[in-house]
């Protein structure tokens, strides 16, 4: 008689478990997020930071929490054949990321190619399981000898769970 009762209490047991993997987060929070105009020209720009709310040496960044970079497509004017348009991850005290530390360079990188620029892209990094900066940012960094004017295009940095 508690048998069938017991099968559905562990189909539904696994059922949530499955739901709430936590091997491949995707639950986000608007407020978690920041946008980037790319770069027009040769130098690299910085976002805002994404307050992490981590305010001290003994605060550690959770485990399960990543961070998706969403690069846009790019067209040959915004990223021509042989440049490129590299992405990167730092931490900073300050939420307009002012003395910030590159935790991860390259996290994702896009090169023009085929005459056609470069298809979107996405790339996730988990920050460590240790102290960081309070805030989190994204720089989009063009090659060395430019890559046109991407000022028209945005990347997107989102906390994922």
């Amino acid at each position: 008689m508690f048998f069938p009762i017991l099968v559905c209490v562990a189909v539904s047991l696994i059922v949530v478990a499955w739901a709430f993997n936590t091997s491949s987060p995707g639950l986000r929070d608007a407020s978690l997020q920041v946008n980037l105009t790319l770069p027009s020209g040769t130098s690299a720009v910085t976002s805002t930071g994404i307050d992490t709310g981590l305010r001290g040496p003994n605060d550690f960044f959770p485990e399960g929490f990543e961070f998706l970079i969403e690069a846009p497509s790019l067209n040959t004017s915004q990223l021509p054949d042989g440049k490129t348009m590299s992405y990167s991850i730092a931490h900073s005290p300050n939420a307009d990321m002012s003395g910030a530390t590159v935790q991860y360079t390259n996290v994702l990188v896009q090169t023009g190619a085929g005459g056609i620029g470069a298809v979107a892209a996405q790339a996730r990094a988990k920050l460590p399981h240790g102290p960081i900066g309070q805030y989190v940012g994204l720089i989009a960094t063009p090659s060395a000898s430019g890559a046109g004017d991407a000022s028209a295009a945005k990347a997107t940095l989102s906390a994922v769970f």
